[in-house]
């Protein structure tokens, strides 16, 4: 170890109390906080000592090594979450919504919000503390924010249509009031997660950072793009209905009548509201698309 350039020094070897295990200092050269960049040579060393005494092992703990395994084994499960998450997810939307494209916006605006907080946390680290767990964090959170966020807007959505809304009144109607519930749902999970910063120290800071990004991300994502790709998967999150007389929803018809069709009277907040019209043809009535 004395030998290696990045170790600072070496301590006097203290015994354990049965004589079983040693532990041996060893201090390394450098700032601790990229110490797990640096600490590969003594991991060989450490390996290749152990190698040449059979029946010895040899383990290093410290600042450096913790990281270094920690991150190595955040980065596999990374990987895993990856291969098992998305396509689980994806199935799961495929299901509920019945069509590729639908299932897609939720977990494409996800996965890019992922992309997104992990680049913007590479900027924050170089302000504030940044560890090897905050891909991991960025992940988990950013999936579960981002399809939660667009499941909110695309079930308000089809409700809309469902009750006879254009599908850009449905849009608006869907940015009026499950925008808002993201909007506070978002902050109310922004300000929660600050709370991590009171512990001072740098894993919870780092958890806090990677956190408030991928949400606050999420929240500008559905606010901003889920809109815009909503046109693209109305074809696939849209239940079948009947329209007529240009677009306007079918009402029951009263007995001994021929079917007649709905306006609309009047937009608000929440849904519009619909009056029966003047009959219309024979078969006014077709299937939406």
């Amino acid at each position: 170890m004395k030998a290696l350039p990045g170790v600072e020094s070496v301590g006097t070897a203290f015994p354990s109390p049965n004589g079983k295990a040693l532990l041996l200092p060893v201090t390394m050269r450098g700032d601790t906080e990229n110490a797990d960049t640096r600490v590969q040579p003594l991991l060989d060393a450490s390996e290749v000592t152990e190698k040449a005494h059979e029946g010895i092992r040899i383990d290093q703990v410290g600042t450096g090594s913790t990281a270094k395994g920690l991150g190595e084994t955040l980065g596999e499960d990374f990987k895993k979450a990856e291969l098992i998450s998305l396509p689980l997810t994806l199935l799961i939307l495929l299901v509920v919504f019945g069509a590729i494209i639908a299932a897609g916006v939720p977990v494409l605006l996800a996965m890019s919000c992922v992309g997104a907080a992990i680049g913007l946390s590479t900027l924050a680290s170089h302000v504030l503390p940044e560890t090897s767990a905050v891909s991991n964090v960025i992940l988990l959170m950013g999936m579960a924010v981002g399809v939660d966020y667009s499941l909110f807007y695309l079930k308000r959505e089809r409700e809309e249509r469902h009750k006879g809304a254009s599908h850009l009144d449905a849009i608006e109607i869907a940015a009026e009031t499950s925008g808002h519930t993201v909007v506070v749902s978002g902050t109310t999970v922004i300000v929660s997660m600050a709370g991590l910063y009171l512990a001072q120290e740098a894993t919870f800071a780092s958890l806090a950072t990677g956190s408030i990004i991928v949400v606050a991300v999420a929240v500008l994502a559905s606010l901003t793009v889920l809109p815009a790709l909503s046109p693209s998967s109305a074809a696939g999150s849209t239940g079948r209905g009947s329209r007529c007389c240009g677009g306007s929803r079918c009402a029951p018809a009263s007995p001994g009548s021929g079917p007649c069709c709905c306006a609309p009277r009047s937009y608000g907040r929440r849904s519009p509201s619909w009056s029966p019209s003047a009959p219309c043809s024979p078969s006014p009535c077709r299937p939406s698309t």
